[in-house]
């Protein structure tokens, strides 16, 4: 292993220059950032932030799903739900690997997205999702969505995820 895969405990772990973040999110959207009100800030960028997170990112998405899929239950028969789904990845590759899934964004242009892409998704924060539904899932993810939850609504969420996933389910 060379140093920089010796830095990594797992094997989807990467580090990236946040410099080019910027750089590349205008190039995309065609406009200078400052030039946007924040609004249109919001709108844009967040659809945009896998797009310019880094040249080899879809490989390196991939590589993280397949590290989690020999945890995901195939056959306990109920869906399992990507809560902050985003536009639908980490959902198509489940799907894609006969896993039943479901999304769930707070972010309508994600959920527009999602919804291009033939995935179910649903659009709701995790907290909303979780409290008024009582269908039973086979796993629940909060991928890059639990650090970002108000400190006291993270037992909630944990909580009510862990009462509706199945036994067998993660």
């Amino acid at each position: 292993l060379d140093s920089k895969q010796q830095a990594h405990k797992y094997p989807f772990e990467w580090k990236v220059d946040g410099g080019s973040y910027l750089d590349r999110a205008e190039k995309r959207i065609g406009r200078p950032v400052l030039s946007l009100s924040n609004r249109v800030k919001k709108e844009l960028l967040y659809s945009y932030w896998s797009e310019t997170y880094g040249d080899d990112y879809e490989n390196k998405r991939l590589r993280q799903y397949e590290t989690y899929l020999p945890y995901i239950p195939t056959s306990i028969g109920y869906p399992f739900a990507d809560i902050g789904c985003g536009a639908g990845e980490f959902v198509s590759f489940l799907k894609k690997n006969k896993i039943n899934a479901i999304g769930v964004d707070r972010e309508i242009g994600e959920v527009k997205r999602g919804l291009k892409k033939g995935i179910d998704v649903i659009q709701s924060d995790g907290l909303s999702f979780l409290r008024k539904s009582n269908k039973p899932l086979s796993g629940v993810s909060l991928i890059e969505v639990i650090e970002h939850q108000p400190q006291q609504d993270i037992f909630e969420i944990v909580q009510l995820a862990y009462d509706r996933i199945v036994s067998g389910g993660i």
